[in-house]
């Protein structure tokens, strides 16, 4: 099920009333769904209508003033299951949303560049020192795990991120 759009990004609105249809689609009996999205569903109204449905979900954060302050006072741990320098985590509420949620980030030194072929499929910001990955999720598994479930969007077969040995 998809829509044409003009280029735009489309309001909360928008993206709840798409999610409406999606869940209007779903066969009886399904009894579990998880969603993986993109920042363009970064806004309470996807958030509002995944909890409503019961829908596990994790989310790509965009940037926001508040949340580089979050993830600048966040507790950082290395992070040797991903390809990050560091990974955090932490309850954090958006303004507008109803509620905090688990926020899971990943920190990159911005001397980091992408290897040859490499491309960039969620919204990487920056600050001075670091460029960062973040996610909203209802999910509990640990960092790598999110990570490599996220990256399987638009059916990749990615195998989870590993630094080298």
């Amino acid at each position: 099920m998809g829509e044409l759009h003009n280029g735009d990004r489309p309001s909360g609105v928008q993206i709840a009333r798409h999610l409406e249809r999606a869940w209007a689609a779903l066969p009886p009996g399904v009894e579990t769904v998880y969603a993986r999205a993109d920042s363009g569903f970064y806004c309470w109204e996807a958030v509002e209508s995944y909890e409503k449905h019961g829908c596990q979900f994790i989310i790509s954060a965009r940037k926001t003033m508040r949340l580089v302050d979050a993830l600048k006072a966040a507790e950082w741990q290395p992070s040797p299951r991903t390809d990050a320098d560091g990974q955090c985590e932490f309850r954090y509420q958006p303004e507008g949303w109803g509620q905090a949620y688990r926020f899971v980030a990943l920190r990159y030194v911005k001397t980091k560049t992408l290897e040859a072929g490499q491309t960039e499929q969620y919204q990487l910001f920056a600050t001075a020192d670091y460029t960062y990955r973040v996610f909203v999720t209802k999910l509990k598994d640990a960092a790598e795990l999110l990570v490599w479930f996220y990256n399987q969007r638009g059916g990749g077969s990615r195998e989870p991120d590993q630094k080298s040995q």
